[in-house]
């Protein structure tokens, strides 16, 4: 049970700070509001405010919890099905995947009084791009994870020892040194 969640933990860390860092490159590049966290801060605050020091770490929570449900979804249908965290798996998991959170989005935007000021089509295509990197990210440390622990609770066996060669020995009642 317990390595079963530091594995959760693990891949989920992996693949949210992935997925974050791209977002990241991607506002730096286009000069667009990609950061999830940050945009989650934005949803937090009251209207015409900044976000407070409190309402940023909750945006940076609720991401990497948001990561952590998903990875948590991977990791049944993984064990329930014959899906198996393979690279091309886990980007078609996390294109899925960032078709659902496309949609949590748009309708968090929609109910929200106050949301950000953002080019929806912009944001939602890297959103979609982001959850590809987060579902590969995911598997590959869910891969690794699963080697990890897979050589760890195997116990480590000393290398044998080269085969020693067979000694002829002789027997001294026979004549010639016959060995037996």
């Amino acid at each position: 049970m317990k390595s079963s969640l530091v594995k959760l933990v693990r891949s989920s860390l992996i693949g949210t700070s992935a997925m974050t860092l791209f977002s990241y490159a991607a506002a730096a590049l286009t000069q667009e509001q990609f950061e999830e966290p940050v945009v989650l801060g934005r949803l937090l605050q009251g209207r015409g405010q900044s976000p407070t020091v409190g309402q940023r770490i909750a945006g940076w929570g609720l991401h990497y919890a948001a990561g952590l449900g998903f990875t948590v979804g991977y990791h049944l249908l993984w064990r329930q099905t014959r899906l198996r965290p393979r690279p091309s798996t886990s980007a078609l998991m996390g294109l899925a995947n960032g078709v659902v959170g496309i949609g949590v989005w748009h309708l968090t935007f929609r109910l929200h009084p106050n949301p950000p000021a953002l080019e929806w089509h912009k944001y939602y295509a890297q959103l979609l791009a982001a959850h590809v990197v987060f579902g590969t990210f995911v598997g590959m440390g869910y891969r690794h994870n699963a080697a990890v622990a897979s050589s760890e609770s195997s116990p480590v066996r000393p290398a044998s020892p080269l085969p020693v060669p067979h000694r002829a020995q002789t027997d001294p009642t026979t004549s010639g040194g016959i060995s037996r």
